[in-house]
């Protein structure tokens, strides 16, 4: 792995051992970086973990937990639907956000790498609401927000996870799943690139700036 060590100004080349079977499977669709660590986002299976210190050389692989996909819901609700991921960087550390089918409800779920030694577990739920929710909010349906539309785009508040940031065609809204799951929304410009048909969050919408104001928002944007 080809590195810049910002202490020296310097590349430098790092030995990454990564165990054959998952080398062979991995497909890197992002890269993120958060306390040293560097993570190799594969939004079909996992995560590759590598410290970036000196003296450590071998990855762990985080797979992500198992979720039904579903191929169809409720006629009343979205027309299909399939496993959305989007993994994104938060002052509490790495958080993976997933539209879950439960029993062909399409499910809006927030979870964190666990960190207990003491379980086999390697993720925890956080957070979970049903879109059913979100579509029968008086803010959404004000708002004029597509009906019974899965957003294929969003991030997770980088100072709180309860707080998570969706795209349906031009507009961005905010689901807050800490306050009785209320819902804003603002004018979003980013619609050149056919955002409403982007699978994966992680790999087109990268960062955006909210003001206080999300009625008033603009969005500032960097694309990977």
């Amino acid at each position: 792995m080809l590195c810049f060590n910002s202490n020296h100004e310097a590349w430098c080349v790092k030995d990454l051992q990564v165990p054959s079977s998952t080398a062979a499977d991995l497909h890197v669709d992002n890269v993120v970086c958060h306390k040293g660590m560097l993570a190799f986002i594969d939004l079909a299976s996992g995560i590759l973990l590598f410290d970036s210190t000196p003296g450590h050389r071998e990855a762990r692989f985080v797979a992500f937990p198992v979720l039904e996909e579903a191929h169809f819901v409720n006629v009343d609700r979205a027309s299909s639907i399939g496993v959305h991921r989007s993994v994104s960087v938060g002052e509490q550390g790495l958080f993976l956000m997933v539209t879950d089918d439960l029993g062909h409800e399409p499910v809006l779920k927030i979870w964190s790498p666990c960190t207990d030694d003491d379980t086999d577990e390697q993720w925890k739920p956080c957070y979970t609401i049903p879109f059913s929710v979100i579509w029968d909010s008086e803010e959404y349906l004000a708002a004029g927000l597509p009906p019974c539309e899965i957003p294929s785009l969003g991030l997770v508040d980088y100072h709180d996870p309860s707080l998570v940031y969706l795209i349906s065609g031009s507009m961005m809204f905010k689901v807050d799943f800490g306050t009785a799951n209320t819902v804003r929304y603002s004018t979003f410009f980013y619609t050149d690139i056919g955002v409403g048909i982007c699978r994966h969050s992680s790999i087109e919408l990268c960062t955006w700036k909210l003001p206080s104001a999300t009625t008033t928002a603009t969005a500032s944007t960097s694309k990977d």
